[in-house]
């Protein structure tokens, strides 16, 4: 995929990405372009063929963003010079050239992701990033064909300790087909705005909430208890705004989420609003990425549209015997899926 954004809109574009797409962010690679408002031919292409490279890349784990191009305006140079400014700071050379740079992202102990930078290219002229960004896309999926993928470690979502090397022998290819060396001299991850931002912006194991209001003290329980366990969660009171669109809002959160837990009481299987969450949610999801928690309900007696949920597997919270318990077991299945957003919603 390909963002012409600022960081921010970007961060929320990767998470809807990766999510509509099934893409896991720690299997990515992404680039950082970085050019002045000057470099017209770059301008240009970032706009023109916004399109053809989204398209291009569509489904694969390789993501681009140009901070640059913000909403067809650009970005202030002062901006840009502040940012050139911090890589050089933290040890990555970067010039006033139009320049890529490459990172990839590990699991941090917070629940969330820390940034790579692995590989950076100054480009020696427009034309040789025009005809070599296809192939620069094509060596990094096949690398994760090939190599990447049987390094993964599923069963921690960590990077192997073995994956800086195998990544060094991507570093070549790039050069070869940027004709410029390598900026970056070893893997690092700089004291870089952008940095902070994915840091703060971007969380593992987050799942949207669908509940009745009338279990608002349980999901309220649940949520400080998911919270001790570095998993975030948001409730509608405090994050959709008065005179805010709260069914615009409530789908585009289900986009970002990673999953959607359903709480199944006595009130949340007559409430239309978890309907059309549920309904939302098995519209871009094939029940994967479901769980449900028993909260009264009984599973063999649900109406439609719980009926294409009731053969899955749930957490019973039906009494508080083994409370621990049971907050570990979602815990475990919201860490199995792991990609990014925490989201809940009442109705």
């Amino acid at each position: 995929m390909i963002y012409i954004a600022n960081v921010d809109a970007w961060l929320e574009e990767v998470v809807r990405k990766c999510n509509e797409e099934g893409l896991d962010p720690l299997k990515s690679f992404f680039a950082f372009a970085l050019f002045s408002s000057l470099d017209f031919d770059y301008i240009s292409f970032f706009k023109e063929k916004y399109e053809q490279i989204s398209s291009y890349s569509s489904g694969r784990n390789f993501h681009i963003l140009t901070p640059i191009v913000y909403h067809n305006d650009i970005v202030p140079d002062e901006e840009l010079r502040l940012l050139r400014k911090q890589f050089k700071d933290s040890g990555i050379p970067v010039g006033n050239k139009p320049c890529l740079l490459f990172f990839y992202l590990t699991a941090s102990e917070n629940n969330g992701y820390n940034p790579t930078f692995f590989a950076g290219f100054h480009l020696a002229s427009f034309k040789i990033f025009e005809l070599t960004l296809r192939d620069i896309i094509d060596v990094s999926i096949e690398f994760f064909l090939e190599v990447f993928q049987e390094l993964y470690l599923d069963d921690t979502n960590l990077m192997p300790p073995n994956f800086a090397p195998n990544i060094a022998s991507l570093i070549p290819k790039f050069e070869e087909k940027l004709a410029a060396p390598n900026i970056v001299k070893h893997p690092m991850t700089p004291n870089v705005d952008v940095v902070k931002a994915i840091r703060q912006k971007l969380s593992r194991g987050k799942v949207f909430i669908s509940h009745s209001s009338d279990d608002k003290a349980f999901v309220r329980k649940l949520m400080s208890a998911l919270a001790n366990e570095r998993v975030d969660a948001w409730l509608d009171e405090r994050e959709i705004l008065p005179g805010g669109h709260i069914r615009k809002v409530v789908t585009e959160g289900l986009k970002k989420s990673s999953a959607l837990v359903v709480v199944l009481s006595p009130s949340s299987v007559k409430s239309e609003w978890v309907r059309f969450e549920l309904a939302q949610f098995l519209g871009i999801d094939d029940g994967r990425r479901i769980i449900p928690i028993l909260l009264g309900a009984k599973s063999d007696d649900l109406p439609a549209p719980f009926r294409e949920i009731q053969d899955l597997n749930y957490i019973d919270f039906s009494n508080e015997d083994n409370w621990h318990k049971r907050v570990m077991d979602l815990r475990v299945a919201i860490e199995a899926i792991t990609t990014p957003i925490v989201r809940s919603h009442s109705a």
